[in-house]
């Protein structure tokens, strides 16, 4: 279980609306996985944080492949933060909003999985509402 870096790389491209293939363009992507995971691992306060990449060529094995989306959500907010956007001042303002409103809600479900993991059965999770003591 891990996570293809190219294939992520192409897919958070297509969802902020930019091209790709230049040096700013990886460099950015490069840096926003990186701000992504760490950002993971301090929302959920991890003994082990997530293991950075070195660029587009990489493989996370720190997260299963089912988080994908959730690292996709971070990796667009902060490619957009960084400057990747699309050209158009309109369009550039929606693409941050959504990127925006995107990540919080990933942050918050991964946060929300990661305490479930650590629950002793489903009835006793969060969303049981139950309480392990």
């Amino acid at each position: 279980m891990s996570i293809s870096c190219q294939q992520l790389y192409q897919n958070v491209l297509g969802t902020i609306g930019v091209g790709s293939g230049s040096d700013k363009t990886i460099a950015r992507f490069t840096t926003s996985v990186n701000r992504t995971l760490d950002e993971l691992s301090i929302t959920a306060d991890l003994a082990s944080k997530h293991a950075h990449i070195a660029g587009p060529e990489s493989t996370i094995t720190t997260l299963d492949d089912y988080y994908e989306w959730i690292l996709a959500a971070g990796v667009a907010f902060y490619m957009n933060r960084l400057g990747q956007r699309p050209s158009d001042p309109a369009l550039a303002q929606i693409v941050y909003r959504d990127t925006t409103t995107e990540w919080d809600r990933a942050k918050g479900e991964y946060h929300a999985n990661r305490w479930n993991e650590t629950q002793a059965t489903d009835s006793n999770d969060v969303i049981g509402n139950g309480y392990l003591g």
